[in-house]
C-alpha cells in the first residue's frame, strides 16, 4: 500500500550546493576536537548536509557523536517546524507538511487522529519498526510499541493526547527481525483545521540509535573503574542505594565488605605507577575469584575495594569469604623483576532493615577497618558504638590540630638521677595536653591519632623546638626528646633539627633523641644514615624501652647509641623475681661492654633503686627519683639539690 507521502512525492532534482557554514567543537577547557560543517542546497534538494570532522580521541568519540547527531537531528526538525508554522497561514496541506518533514532527514513521518490512532505512515515506518504500515494504522503508539516504550514515555503520550499538546522527548527501543537494536525518538505536534478545530497529530520519528549507544557508553564509563572494569565508587553507591530502597526480606542478611590494601601508596612509590596499576588489576581478579556469582565487586578508590553479598545467612560463610580473601591476597604479586607481598584489612557491616543511606553503610565498614588496625586484627565487624567512637576520634584530631596551631600544648620534664653522684643530670620531655573541654588527655590516646593522621610530624617539631627553648632554663641538664619512626623517615628531619638548634641557640651536646626498638627494623641502612648525621651535629642518641622488642647485640653494634634505657616492665619485676634481677644485671653489663650508659625507667621504690645501684646501673628515672614537672619547677628542684649537695660537701 502506498502512503500519501510516496504518492505525492515530487521528482528528485539535482542539488546545487551553496556556501559552507562551520561550527567548531571545542572542550570547555580549550582545545579543538572537531567541527560541524553544514552545506546548504537550492530548493528541491532539501536542507541536506555533510559533516566534516577533525580526528577525534576515542575517549571523546561518544561525546562528539551525541553533539553532532543531536545538533543535526534537532536542527533539521526545528527548521521544519519553523517553516510549517511560518506557512500555516497559507493553508499548508498535510501532504505538503509531511513532505517538508521528510526532506529534513527523518526516518519516517506520521499522522494520527484526535484519539491518537495512526492514520498516515511514510515508507520508512516498516524499515524502522519492522511492521507493515497496514498493521499499524488505526492503533496508537502505545499499542504498537508496547514494552519498547517505558512507563514515563507512555504517560507522556497519553497526557499529550488528552491535553492536545505537543511532545518531543519520547524514546522507544526496538529490536527488528535483523536483531540490530534501534532507538527512535517520536515527536508529535497537534494539528488544527477550520479555524482551530483539533484534528489530531502529525509528527516525525528520528533514529537516535547512535546517540543511545554513546549515552550507554558514557554511562558505563561513569559507573565503572577504567583500570579493573569493576564498578567504581559511583556505581557501587548507586547499586547499594537501589539495594537499600528494595528493603530486606526476612530470609536475607546483606553484608558489605570493604577490603583495603595496606600501604598501597608505598607500592607506587617503590615500584612506580605502572607496577601499582598491575597490582590493582591482580587484586581485583583475586577478589572476583573469591566472590560468589551473586556478589557485587567494585573498586572505590586507591587500594580500596567493595564487595556486597546480598544473601549472607548464616554469617559463617562470610567469615569463610574473608579468610579466603586474606589467604589469596597474601600470595606474592608479580611486578617487573620482583615478587611483591602485600597485606589487607577487611571491614564488615551487616546492613540493617532500616538502613537507607549507602554512604553511612560504607563509612561503617571503613570504621570497622580502622578499629581492626588499632586492635591488630585483619578483619573486623562493625559494632554499635563504633560510629560514636569514630566521630570522637575525628573530633580529637581536629582539636589536636588546633592545639598545635595555637600553641596550647605543654611539656613536663621527668628527671634522670645519676646513682653514683646522687645528682640530676638529665630530664625527659613528656608531652602534655590539657583540653579546654575534656581536661587532661593522655598521650597514649592522642599520639596514635597523630601518627595515623600525619599530625605526628608537626607535633614532633613543636616538641623539639619547645624542648630546646626550655633547655636554657634547665641549667646543665641534658634534655631527652622522643622520636617517632615517622620523624626518622621524613626526608627533611635532619635539616629541621639543625635549623631548630640554630634558631634557639641550643648546645647540641645537651640534646638527646630517644628512639624505640621498632624503628631499627624498618629500614636499617636509611635509619643508620639519619642517626649518623644527627651524631655529626653533636646530638646524643638513646635506645628507649630496651627489652620489649627486636633489638639484639647486632643492632646495638650497628647503631650509634650513647644510652640504653631498660624498659620499666623489667624493673617492675626485679623485686619479685631473681630471674628479673639477673636480666637487669645482664642488660647493664651489656650496655657497659658496648660503652653505653644504662638508664632504668619506671623506678618507683627505694628497693628497686638499691638493686639497680648494686648492679652498677648509671641512671634511674621514675616517680621515686622525681615526677614530671614544668621546666621552671624542674629548675628550682635542681638548684635546691645543688645547694644541698654543696653544703654537705662543705
Amino acid at each position: 500500500m502506498e502512503s500519501a507521502l510516496s504518492a505525492s512525492a515530487p521528482p528528485a532534482r539535482e542539488p546545487r550546493p551553496i556556501r559552507l557554514a562551520g561550527l567548531p567543537l571545542a572542550l570547555m577547557g580549550g582545545g579543538l576536537v572537531g567541527a560541524c560543517v553544514w552545506a546548504g542546497y537550492a530548493a528541491g534538494g532539501g536542507p541536506g548536509g555533510a559533516l566534516v570532522g577533525l580526528p577525534v580521541s576515542p575517549l571523546l568519540a561518544p561525546l562528539v557523536a551525541i553533539a553532532i547527531s543531536g545538533l543535526a537531528g534537532f536542527l533539521a526538525i526545528g527548521l521544519c517546524w519553523h517553516r510549517a508554522r511560518r506557512m500555516s497561514g497559507a493553508a499548508l496541506s498535510a501532504e505538503e507538511l509531511l513532505e517538508e518533514i521528510a526532506h529534513a532527514g527523518a526516518e519516517f513521518v506520521w499522522e494520527a487522529d484526535a484519539a491518537g490512532r495512526l492514520t498516515v505512515l511514510s515508507d520508512g515506518f516498516e524499515r524502522s519498526v519492522d511492521m507493515p504500515p497496514e498493521t499499524a494504522l488505526g492503533r496508537t503508539w502505545i499499542e504498537i510499541l508496547g514494552h519498547g516504550l517505558a512507563d514515563p514515555a507512555q504517560r507522556t503520550i497519553a497526557m499529550a493526547v488528552a491535553g492536545r499538546r505537543s511532545f518531543r522527548d519520547v524514546e522507544a527501543s526496538l529490536v527488528p527481525s535483523d536483531g540490530q537494536g534501534r532507538a527512535l525518538r517520536l515527536i508529535g505536534q497537534p494539528k488544527f483545521v477550520d479555524g482551530g478545530t483539533f484534528a489530531g497529530f502529525r509528527g516525525v520519528a528520528v533514529d537516535i540509535s547512535d546517540i543511545v549507544k554513546a549515552r550507554e557508553r558514557l554511562g558505563f564509563v561513569d559507573r565503572h573503574d577504567e583500570l579493573t572494569g569493576l564498578l567504581n565508587r559511583v556505581g557501587c553507591m548507586r547499586l547499594l542505594a537501589a539495594r537499600l530502597r528494595r528493603g530486606r526480606r526476612r530470609d536475607e542478611q546483606p553484608v558489605l565488605l570493604v577490603i583495603d590494601i595496606d600501604r598501597f601508596r608505598d607500592v607506587n612509590e617503590a615500584f612506580g605507577a605502572a607496577a601499582g596499576d598491575n597490582v590493582i588489576r591482580q587484586v581485583a581478579e583475586r577478589i572476583r575469584v573469591c566472590a560468589r556469582e551473586s556478589d557485587t565487586v567494585g573498586r572505590i578508590g586507591g587500594g580500596e575495594f567493595f564487595l556486597l553479598r546480598p544473601h549472607a545467612l548464616p554469617f559463617d560463610p562470610v567469615l569463610d569469604l574473608t579468610r579466603r580473601l586474606e589467604r589469596s591476597l597474601a600470595e606474592p604479586f608479580s611486578v617487573p623483576e620482583e615478587s611483591l607481598r602485600i597485606s589487607c584489612h577487611i571491614g564488615l557491616y551487616e546492613i540493617a532493615a532500616d538502613d537507607r543511606d549507602p554512604e553511612i553503610c560504607l563509612r561503617r565498614a571503613q570504621v570497622a577497618i580502622s578499629r581492626g588496625r588499632r586492635d591488630g586484627r585483619s578483619t573486623h565487624l562493625f559494632m554499635d558504638g563504633m560510629d560514636l567512637e569514630a566521630r570522637t576520634m575525628r573530633r580529637l584530631e581536629e582539636d589536636l590540630r588546633e592545639a598545635i596551631d595555637e600553641n596550647r600544648l605543654a611539656l613536663a620534664y621527668q628527671p634522670q638521677l645519676a646513682l653514683r653522684s646522687g645528682r640530676f643530670v638529665g630530664a625527659e620531655a613528656l608531652l602534655r595536653w590539657h583540653h579546654h573541654d575534656h581536661g587532661f588527655i593522655s598521650p597514649t590516646r592522642f599520639i596514635p591519632v597523630a601518627e595515623r593522621t600525619g599530625l605526628v610530624v608537626p607535633l614532633s617539631r613543636w616538641v623539639l623546638r619547645q624542648a630546646c627553648v626550655d633547655s636554657r632554663r634547665l641549667g646543665d641538664l641534658r634534655v631527652s626528646v622522643n622520636l617517632s619512626p615517622i620523624d626518622l623517615a621524613s626526608p627533611d628531619f635532619v635539616a629541621a633539627v639543625q635549623e631548630t638548634l640554630a634558631q634557639t641557640g641550643t648546645d647540641p651536646g645537651r640534646l638527646e633523641l630517644e628512639i624505640t626498638e621498632g624503628v631499627l627494623i624498618e629500614d636499617t641502612e636509611a635509619t643508620v644514615d639519619v642517626l649518623m648525621q644527627l651524631k655529626r651535629l653533636g646530638l646524643r642518641i638513646a635506645l628507649d624501652d630496651f627489652g620489649t622488642g627486636y633489638a639484639g647485640l647486632g643492632y646495638l653494634q650497628m647503631f650509634p647509641f650513647d644510652k640504653l634505657k631498660i624498659d620499666q616492665s623489667i624493673i617492675r619485676r626485679s623485686g619479685r623475681s631473681r630471674h628479673a634481677g639477673a636480666i637487669v644485671r645482664s642488660v647493664v653489663a651489656l650496655a657497659h661492654e658496648l660503652g653505653l650508659e644504662a638508664c632504668a625507667e619506671g623506678v618507683e621504690s627505694r628497693e628497686q633503686l638499691e638493686l639497680l645501684r648494686d648492679e652498677g646501673c648509671d641512671l634511674v628515672q621514675g616517680f621515686y627519683a622525681g615526677q614530671p614537672m614544668p621546666a621552671n619547677q624542674m629548675r628550682g628542684v635542681v638548684d635546691r639539690q645543688t645547694a644541698l649537695l654543696a653544703s654537705d660537701d662543705a
